[in-house]
């Protein structure tokens, strides 16, 4: 029985899920999240990708340097970004491990939708994987993907991002997939509680 509450509760968050996903795109200017604080982090890394893109394009070579990004300066930057996209995500936390493993959760936090039947919720999806880098391009190879501690396949995320992409009318990213590297950041690595840029 008490097997059978906790599948049903996950079931319930996973359709919840689901409908986050409308939610966010039709409703998720009621959630305001200040991310005004990661702003200097922010700025930290993104004026970095500026310069080593300025000289890639003006010497046509990288530069043969490694910069160091602490767990805090990452997460902050992709946070800062995040909020401009996706108002419902509240938090995001970002923990590197040696030869390219990483850890992180992404908590969302949902309004409440009149007449839905919906109420305000979070919802936490948290993962592992490890960084892979190859011909200038950088993906995140999953290990495990949880929804409220309970395991969810890369499959059903992929069907969610799908779905979405088709309202929006854009390209579907999907988990997993190749993205070019930043011009002028050559490679990518990460230590315990660090990721070193090489570029």
């Amino acid at each position: 029985m008490t097997r059978n509450l906790k599948t049903g509760c996950f079931l319930k968050k996973l359709g919840l899920m689901i409908s986050a996903f409308y939610v966010v795109l039709i409703a998720s200017s009621q959630v305001q999240v200040d991310y005004s604080s990661d702003l200097e982090e922010f700025l930290k890394i993104f004026n970095f990708l500026e310069e080593a893109a300025r000289y890639r394009q003006e010497k046509g070579r990288f530069q043969g340097r490694v910069a160091e990004f602490g767990e805090k300066e990452v997460t902050a930057f992709f946070r800062y970004l995040l909020a401009e996209q996706v108002p419902s995500v509240k938090n995001l936390e970002l923990k590197f491990k040696p030869k390219g493993r990483v850890e992180g959760s992404i908590y969302l936090s949902l309004p409440e939708v009149p007449r839905s039947g919906m109420k305000a919720s979070e919802i936490n999806l948290s993962f592992s994987g490890r960084i892979e880098t190859s011909s200038n391009k950088v993906r995140l190879n999953f290990y495990t993907l949880l929804l409220e501690k309970q395991p969810v396949r890369p499959e059903v995320i992929n069907i969610l991002i799908s779905l979405v992409a088709r309202i929006r009318g854009i390209e579907p990213r999907y988990l997993g997939h190749w993205y070019a590297l930043p011009e002028g950041i050559s490679d990518l690595e990460t230590g315990e509680g660090k990721l070193l840029v090489r570029y």
